[in-house]
């Protein structure tokens, strides 16, 4: 491979882009590329799909105007890889000169809207354009913002089965009377929360809990004391 001259690089490259045998790459470090993870295989598949592109456009001169559709590019991208994406379009895009270019991407994720101003971005649902969606300025937005928005998260940014677990400490510390496992459960769970302010709170309503408890058992200690006194009495 490395006696090949690059543009015959080029060429076996995009002739074989589908996996009908298997090619091996290394890079410098002699690592094999067949190792790297999915999404950077993708990242790799996509740039040379891309260059093998400019090189076909450059020389069809009479070509001005484009429109590249990029559906899902971002699948099984490390979400860094994600933030840094539309960066990676535009620059390839300046290395074809004099032509004018139209970029469509269609994808769930909120990591690339942070790159694109309001009034270049259409939100879809079951193929149809979402009407009042109530648009906020998305370039260079946080993107945990973006994320935490209602058409991307309807029910929070919690996972569900956390929610569900913090749900169940809260039912238990609500009740009447708890057992020691109860108590020992609620104690496990809300050890092991991340958000410090409903971590905090149910901290609160455990440390009461158990303070009740403490207060009945004194009282009823108390009350065995007082009995036991009476009876003292009575027997004399």
């Amino acid at each position: 491979m490395n006696q090949l001259y690059q543009n015959e690089v080029d060429i076996i490259l995009s002739t074989f882009s589908y996996p009908f045998f298997a090619i091996e790459l290394f890079d410098k470090n002699n690592k094999n590329l067949n190792e790297l993870s999915f999404g950077e295989q993708q990242l790799l598949f996509i740039l040379n799909q891309l260059f093998s592109f400019k090189n076909t456009i450059i020389q069809k001169k009479e070509i001005n105007d484009l429109i590249i559709l990029l559906d899902e590019i971002d699948i099984g991208f490390h979400p860094d890889w994600q933030k840094r994406v539309i960066g990676y379009m535009i620059d390839f895009l300046k290395l074809i000169p004099a032509k004018n270019f139209h970029l469509i991407f269609a994808s769930h994720s909120p990591f690339l809207i942070s790159d694109l101003p309001k009034q270049n971005i259409i939100f879809l649902k079951d193929g149809k354009q979402v009407a009042g969606v109530e648009k906020k300025q998305t370039f260079g937005a946080n993107i945990h913002t973006l994320l935490s928005d209602s058409f991307f998260m309807s029910g929070g940014l919690m996972g569900e089965f956390a929610k569900s677990k913090i749900d169940e400490v809260i039912t238990l510390l609500n009740k009447d009377k708890l057992s020691k496992s109860e108590l020992k459960h609620c104690e496990q769970i809300i050890s092991i929360i991340g958000e410090p302010i409903i971590k905090n709170q149910l901290q609160r309503m455990l440390d009461s809990k158990r303070l009740k408890k403490v207060d009945k058992i004194d009282k009823i200690e108390q009350d065995i004391r007082r009995l036991k006194q009476s009876l003292k009495e009575l027997k004399r």
